[in-house]
């Protein structure tokens, strides 16, 4: 992890936007390295973890400090948009590969 993510564990506070990306990113880089498309259930279970651990840095509170659905939801939702926008471009190469072998689909009959 960064080094700012890590500081702001220890010191018990919430990292900045931009370092939660960061951290989310590898995050989804080490979940990719088991399982390339994993499912909610999989990612919601790490993200579960996480706010277990560090719920000052990571939870989902109110201003008052009440723990909001769990606390781990948007965690959750960013580390599962980031692996379904890794994985967008796959069915699109893929397509573009069968287009120019010229195995693309056969069209079915038409009414005349």
């Amino acid at each position: 992890m960064p080094q700012e993510i890590v500081l702001a564990i220890t010191n018990g506070r919430r990292p900045s936007s931009k370092w939660r990306r960061q951290m989310i990113r590898v995050l989804v880089d080490e979940i990719r390295k088991h399982n390339a498309n994993s499912s909610r259930s999989e990612c919601r279970t790490v993200c579960q973890s996480i706010v277990r651990q560090y719920p000052q840095s990571f939870a989902d509170m109110t201003r008052k400090g009440i723990l909001i659905a769990g606390g781990f939801n948007s965690l959750l939702q960013q580390v599962k948009a980031r692996i379904e926008n890794i994985n967008r471009g796959g069915l699109y190469r893929q397509r573009l590969i069968k287009s120019r072998d010229g195995a693309g689909p056969q069209r079915g009959p038409t009414d005349a």
